[in-house]
């Protein structure tokens, strides 16, 4: 399959023009279940969630057929476990195997459609599951993302919006031996105060 290659081949024409008036934006939904484009989200280790790499404003008279991105994060916060195509392009659809890379932190991800038609509007190109590792913050950012009209026609693109992540501690329960010794602590000061009491009488 020739598809990666091509678009790669028309990066620079792409990155070369400055963005036109109504070309496509993308934007990381860090959120999807909370309606609009969610930039931020907080998690605690341990989590699961999903990102959707979002489009919108795709010219019905420059439609989409094929796009390729490469999606990074800090490894050491979140661990990539997932990545499936979104609801935007037309069936039929052929996907490249996604490569989720977790030691450098990097999610490679392409889709097709095999029929010379394209998508406009809105919607979801694709969907990256994660899992929080470890406590702290990690960019979602694209670093690399190729449009491309039927026939490989390069689409040109406007601002591309990342996301961030923040991960806090996993919520802790007392060790049973700090309760035991709470619990005698406890009993402990009952006894004296009733001990003061009966002195008192």
């Amino acid at each position: 399959m020739c598809f990666p290659r091509l678009m790669r081949l028309s990066a620079a024409l792409i990155f070369a023009c400055s963005p036109a008036f109504g070309a496509p934006l993308i934007a990381i939904d860090v959120d999807p279940d909370t309606p609009g484009i969610q930039t931020d989200l907080t998690v605690s280790v341990g989590q699961a969630f999903s990102a959707d790499v979002v489009i919108t404003g795709v010219d019905v008279a420059d439609p989409l057929n094929a796009f390729e991105l490469a999606l990074g994060f800090d490894p050491s916060v979140l661990q990539a476990t997932s990545a499936i195509d979104g609801d935007f392009l037309l069936d039929p659809v052929f996907n490249l195997e996604a490569q989720l890379d977790n030691l450098v932190g990097e999610i490679s991800f392409s889709s097709v459609t095999l029929a010379p038609v394209g998508a406009s509007g809105d919607g979801v190109l694709a969907s990256l599951g994660f899992v929080a590792l470890a406590s702290g913050t990690s960019v979602l950012d694209l670093n690399d993302l190729l449009l491309s009209a039927p026939f490989g026609v390069p689409i040109e693109f406007g601002e591309v919006s990342g996301g961030a992540v923040s991960v806090t501690p996993e919520a802790g329960v007392p060790e049973p031996n700090i309760l035991v010794i709470f619990a005698l602590g406890l009993a402990v000061l009952v006894s004296v105060a009733r001990h003061g009491r009966a002195k008192q009488l």
